[in-house]
């Protein structure tokens, strides 16, 4: 009866590790991809802005500084064919630098993707630049292109190594917690039923001896309290 019930109670903690380290790991993700977001849209309205103040020329320096932020391992810019047929072809680095960068210019939809290994935990981000004709500023007021079209785009890769590290910290934490708890519970039934067992035990052995003969055994009491008495 001990074992069941000690199977029970880790079969329960073991259902409320495994949520919370998926959980954990879940908002982790999260706000890195929140973060990724947040440096995208950054990026964007830091390039509108040297647009708009003719400093394009500066761009390069912002750009680096943007990518020498924590945990940002990589950062370029995507020009689009058309932004390159009316401004040229840009930074040596303004170019596509894989499929994922022709699919978003393509498709104009962010891609997230996590990458993952024993050494190393990664987060590539890529989010279109799309032009926008009700905004402040117009964007067609700089650019020969349609409502709607991409633009560019931005790339990003993360470490995100922090975010890994911290969910197993604090899935062990919860692991330890859960042991703890769980042998505590375990000894405090056992414990209780210590008893109870002993006195079925007593019972069954006096019966066993009045089967074969013997009727001066006597049922042995444990315990202190009053039920197992009465």
């Amino acid at each position: 009866l001990s074992l069941i019930i000690l199977g029970t109670i880790f079969i329960s903690f073991a259902l409320l590790l495994v949520i919370s380290v998926f959980s954990i790991r879940h908002f982790g993700m999260k706000n890195a991809e929140e973060k990724a977001e947040i440096i995208a849209e950054l990026v964007q309205n830091g390039l509108t802005a040297h647009m708009m103040s003719n400093t394009m020329d500066q761009r390069e320096f912002f750009l680096k500084k943007i990518a020498s932020s924590k945990n940002v391992e990589s950062l370029w810019v995507v020009r689009s064919p058309s932004v390159v047929q009316q401004f040229g072809q840009g930074l040596h680095n303004e170019t596509a630098k894989d499929a994922i960068d022709e699919k978003v210019l393509k498709e104009g939809i962010t891609y997230q993707e996590v990458s993952e290994s024993s050494k190393s935990a990664k987060l590539r981000v890529t989010a279109p630049y799309v032009a926008k004709e009700h905004t402040v500023p117009n964007c067609m007021s700089c650019h020969t292109a349609k409502e709607g079209e991409v633009l560019g785009v931005v790339s990003m890769v993360f470490n995100i190594e922090d975010v890994r590290f911290n969910g197993i910290v604090s899935s062990m934490i919860i692991f330890g917690f859960s042991v703890i708890i769980m042998l505590s519970v375990f000894l405090i039934i056992n414990r209780s039923m210590k008893p109870i067992i002993g006195l079925f035990g007593s019972i069954e052995f006096v019966m066993h001896k009045a089967q074969n003969g013997d009727y001066q055994r006597r049922v042995r009491l444990f315990g202190t309290s009053k039920e197992y008495h009465d």
